[in-house]
């Protein structure tokens, strides 16, 4: 089959090419579109040559069983099923080899090498741990209609849990220089990553991996309670993304389900099908006019204001992330210590620019350290090497927003916590109160340079 970029520039057809033989098209035999109008779908169909090179080729024909890991109707995931781990995830290490050799001479081939010998372990062994495919779910907004990407989850199958597990915490040792820290999340035996910030929990036969403890959590709460599966009979298919157009986009303030859009990867013997279905009311383009048009009247001007504050939002916590991953790699190389202070971070180059210091909503941040850098989030000064994984480490100065602060913890998460907790002691999980207890009852474990007043005034407390 050949196929023509007639309106791509010089780097666009080149990009395409690439993808064309990472897949394997540039073998298939012929593609067919077909669009049915009842059943709302559109289905393009590819005659795949003989069994060649190519990620298409390495899909298993047979029906898509892991969704029963996935909880009834997120607002997103995304679902694929290999058979063979080693030969599928194999295969497509091959594939890039292969594609990076022929295209560009590069060194793809001798990096990967280089990588498993710094490591200490092959790529192949890790594959034959893990079981057969993988599912990455966005859950439903929380009680106020938000979607958090913090809450999202990835849930792994494994052939050879502690094999894996052993192999997970020999590469965060040789990336970091420190091996993962071993917790309990919901009664599962975890481990903390610093670099990438991850939490990884383990059930008898998967690795449930997330961005925040609290989604592990949720997670185990639908195991335990038994709930349905994300579909009762699953499609005869290798891959689905399934998208919820309602919660995504309309998830403020309350979320409502909307049109629902299914993207199936399907094997059957040579061919390869790609199915997008949309469930959901059919609406002619009159009807969505209308609707659109009288949404956008009622709400356009709120919209805007709340989302410049939204942005500002985003913007400061994607601030204190950064400050978070600026404080492992500065550890990382000081023997787990913690800095002076946050100007330490962008005068010692882990910060990239003084401005991840200040926030949008701040119009006259303090300056701090001996540069008199501008910032806008408190910092207790130098704390012990093994501050627990919940212990509030940063947050956003007091007023720069009027109902809450953004906070840091140790292990890189941060979450918004309304002012009215703070000011009441908020006395849930991580909380202010509760790390200077912990601080407290290992005060003969503090740095010299520690200031004990720093410290009471960050966490709020009074000076002893």
């Amino acid at each position: 089959m050949q196929l023509a970029f007639a309106q791509a520039t010089r780097a666009e057809a080149k990009r395409m090419e690439l993808a064309v033989d990472l897949l394997g098209l540039d073998d298939a035999e012929y593609a067919a579109f077909e669009y049915a109008t009842d059943e709302r779908a559109v289905n393009l169909m590819l005659r795949l040559g003989q069994p060649a090179d190519g990620v298409l080729y390495r899909f298993p024909e047979g029906a898509l069983d892991l969704v029963s890991l996935v909880p009834a109707e997120p607002s997103a995931a995304l679902v694929f099923r290999w058979d063979d781990p080693v030969a599928f995830l194999g295969g497509v290490r091959d594939d890039m080899i292969r594609v990076d050799t022929t295209h560009f001479e590069g060194p793809l081939g001798e990096d990967i090498a280089a990588a498993e010998e710094a490591l200490a372990l092959r790529f192949d062994d890790l594959f034959a741990q893990l079981g057969a495919g993988f599912a990455l779910v966005l859950p439903q907004p929380g009680p106020d209609g938000l979607l958090r990407p913090e809450q999202s989850y990835a849930v792994l199958p494994l052939a050879d849990r502690e094999g894996f597990r052993a192999s997970l915490g020999r590469i965060a040792a040789a990336v970091t220089g420190a091996a993962p820290a071993e917790r309990t999340v919901a009664g599962l035996p975890a481990d903390s990553l610093m670099m990438p910030p991850l939490t990884v929990a383990y059930l008898e036969d998967r690795a449930v991996i997330g961005l925040a403890p609290a989604a592990i959590e949720a997670y185990a709460a639908w195991i335990e309670g038994d709930g349905p599966p994300m579909m009762e009979e699953p499609p005869q298919a290798a891959g689905l993304l399934y998208l919820d157009t309602g919660l995504l986009i309309s998830s403020y303030p309350e979320p409502l389900p909307g049109t629902q859009l299914h993207l199936t990867l399907g094997r059957t013997d040579r061919d390869v099908r790609l199915t997008a279905r949309e469930a959901g009311p059919p609406l002619s383009l009159g009807q969505a006019y209308k609707g659109y048009a009288a949404v956008m009247a009622a709400m356009l001007m709120p919209a805007l204001s709340r989302a410049r504050g939204e942005a500002g939002r985003a913007a400061d916590r994607a601030n204190l992330r950064n400050i978070g991953l600026a404080l492992a790699m500065y550890r990382s190389e000081h023997d787990e210590h913690y800095p002076p202070g946050l100007y330490a971070l962008v005068e010692k180059g882990y910060l990239h620019s003084p401005e991840n210091l200040v926030s949008p909503g701040d119009p006259d941040p303090p300056r701090i350290g001996p540069q008199g850098s501008p910032c806008s989030y408190e910092y207790p000064g130098s704390l012990p090497a093994d501050v627990p994984w919940d212990a509030a480490v940063a947050y956003t100065r007091r007023g720069v927003f009027a109902d809450g602060r953004h906070v840091l913890f140790a292990d890189g998460n941060v979450i918004f916590v309304p002012e009215s907790q703070i000011a009441s002691g908020w006395t849930g999980l991580g909380s202010l109160q509760e790390t200077y207890n912990w601080l407290m009852e290992r005060r003969e474990e503090w740095p010299e340079d520690a200031d004990p007043d720093r410290i009471a005034d960050f966490y709020g407390m009074p000076r002893r």
